[in-house]
């Protein structure tokens, strides 16, 4: 394909500018006509400077096209242009353009670009927030001195000093006494010339007889300038005795006959060994006597 003489001027324009230091789109923007032509005939140009190729690559290319320059030459000088300088200059140029295209023919396409420069992360300054501090009014306190007259007695205030532990009232520890119940009255018994008052509404009160012995827990109480003991809690020694917390009826065991037996609500463990565990039931004692 033939190159209008334009076209080349354009194309030795743009490679001058190039030598100069202008870019691409720079010498391009002179010939807008022919721009797309020259691009890549440019883009070629600025490559083929940068490639390096490998030393046994070259001497391969060279050994190719070895017979072709050889072939020329003996043509040359059978025709007898030997002497003429624009054809020895011919036959360099053709061995140099074909070693260049046997070199690159065996190229990669990888290794036809131009080597890139590597890029380095590019350090940028970053302002940091002043801290920038703001008067603020304070208000403060003056104080005055006043003067006092000589000889006046300021008056001085004690402050009782309270403790801050405040003693704790011990109750009093409750009494114990145990004993023979020596009499009975509407509203207590007497152990030992004891006497002991109990609450009128206690059950227990009824069950009481004189010669049961009993334990009872109390305090002692001053009454009309007589020593008492009021009962906290009284339980039999000798004798089982059960109050119904529901009803308040209270069943007493004597300790020897089965005749009274307990309700299902008492424990009665002495009359239940005594009377069920083999011994004397009421049950038996009634056939006995029918007999």
């Amino acid at each position: 394909m033939a190159i209008s003489p334009d076209l080349m001027d354009a194309f030795n324009d743009c490679i001058d500018a190039l030598n100069g230091g202008e870019s691409v789109e720079n010498a391009l923007g002179r010939f807008p006509a022919q721009a797309d032509q020259l691009r890549p005939m440019l883009e070629a140009g600025l490559i083929f400077p940068k490639v390096r190729f490998p030393q046994i690559d070259v001497n391969a290319a060279q050994s190719r096209v070895e017979p072709d320059v050889q072939q020329a030459v003996k043509a040359i000088f059978r025709g007898g242009l030997w002497g003429s300088w624009p054809v020895i200059l011919l036959v360099v140029v053709i061995f140099g353009a074909g070693i260049l295209v046997a070199i690159v023919s065996n190229q990669p396409d990888d290794a036809l670009m131009p080597p890139t420069a590597p890029t380095s992360p590019t350090l940028t300054q970053t302002p940091s927030p002043t801290v920038t501090s703001t008067e603020t009014s304070t208000m403060t306190f003056t104080t005055t001195a006043t003067q006092l007259p000589t000889g006046t007695a300021l008056p001085m205030t004690l402050s009782p000093v309270v403790d801050a532990v405040q003693p704790v009232e011990e109750e009093p520890p409750l009494i114990v006494i145990e004993g023979p119940v020596e009499e009975i009255a509407e509203d207590s018994i007497t152990i030992f010339d004891t006497v002991i008052e109990v609450d009128p509404d206690d059950p227990l009160l009824d069950a009481i007889t004189i010669g049961d012995i009993v334990r009872v827990e109390g305090d002692y109480i001053t009454r009309a300038d007589i020593i008492l003991l009021s009962a906290v809690k009284i339980t039999f020694v000798e004798i089982d005795v059960y109050v119904d917390s529901d009803s308040g009826t209270v069943w007493r065991d004597d300790n020897s006959t089965c005749a009274n037996p307990p309700p299902p609500w008492a424990p009665a463990n002495g009359w239940r060994r005594r009377c069920e565990g083999g011994g004397t039931n009421v049950n038996s004692s009634e056939n006995d006597d029918d007999d």
